[in-house]
This record gives structure tokens, C-alpha cells and sequence, in this order.
């Protein structure tokens, strides 16, 4: 809904299965399970079916509040619209840096625009 190209798509991508890998580890889970079906095999059918929850509520947060955006995703369960801020919180209390999983907790509480979390994460990347 930003305009991204694939680039900044792979990064994204990136980003988010390196911030869960990392955030998995503190619960033992093992790095090679997020390079896997249930990492980037999962990213990668969520991004290509265009008819997933997860995308219509991101397309819609771009516009509305969370509340709107979560009832135009079609009253589907958004696991990462409820999950990000309790991970974002654990991760913090773990001293564990997950920019990706942070910014999208800002954007849930409003505290970030889905605009001004990519420039935010471009320095992450660094």
C-alpha cells in the first residue's frame, strides 16, 4: 500500500523472519525452523495470495484506525495485530533488538505511521 518495490520487500521479509529467528531463540526454538516452511515458506504464501487476511489489514491500517482495520480484514484472526506489542515487550525486557516486530508495535499504538517505519528500519539494517 506504501509503494514498495522488491527491494524494499526483501528487506522487509528479511527483517521480519531475522526479528522472529531471534525472538524464537529466546523460547528455543531453533534458527533453522524460521529459514524453513514455517518461516519464510509462510511469509512467502501470505505475501503471493493476495486474499489473505493479514494483507487486506495492512492495506486498511494505512488508511484507518486499528479497529476499522482489523473489521475490514474481514473479522479474520490478525495473529500479529495482537501478538506484536506482547513480543515487542518481551523481546525489550530480553534486551533483544527486533526493529521490524518495534515498529509495527508503535503502529499498533499509534505511537508511528506505517510511512515512517521504513526509513526507521532502513537504519535498523544498517
Amino acid at each position: 500500500g506504501l509503494g514498495f518495490g522488491p527491494s524494499s520487500l526483501a528487506l522487509l521479509a528479511t527483517r521480519g523472519v531475522d526479528d522472529a529467528a531471534r525472538l524464537g531463540g529466546l523460547c528455543g526454538a531453533r534458527p533453522e525452523t524460521f529459514r524453513g516452511l514455517a518461516g519464510f515458506g509462510d511469509l512467502i504464501a501470505a505475501v503471493v495470495d493476495d486474499g489473505r487476511p493479514e494483507l487486506a489489514f495492512g492495506r486498511a491500517l494505512l488508511k484507518v484506525d486499528l479497529r476499522e482495520a482489523l473489521r475490514q480484514a474481514g473479522g479474520a484472526h490478525v495473529e500479529g495485530a495482537s501478538l506484536a506489542r506482547r513480543a515487542a515487550r518481551f523481546a525489550e525486557r530480553r534486551r533483544v533488538e527486533v526493529p521490524l516486530l518495534r515498529a509495527l508495535a508503535d503502529i499498533l499504538e499509534g505511537r508511528l505511521t506505517p510511512a515512517d517505519a521504513l526509513p526507521r528500519l532502513l537504519d535498523a539494517a544498517c
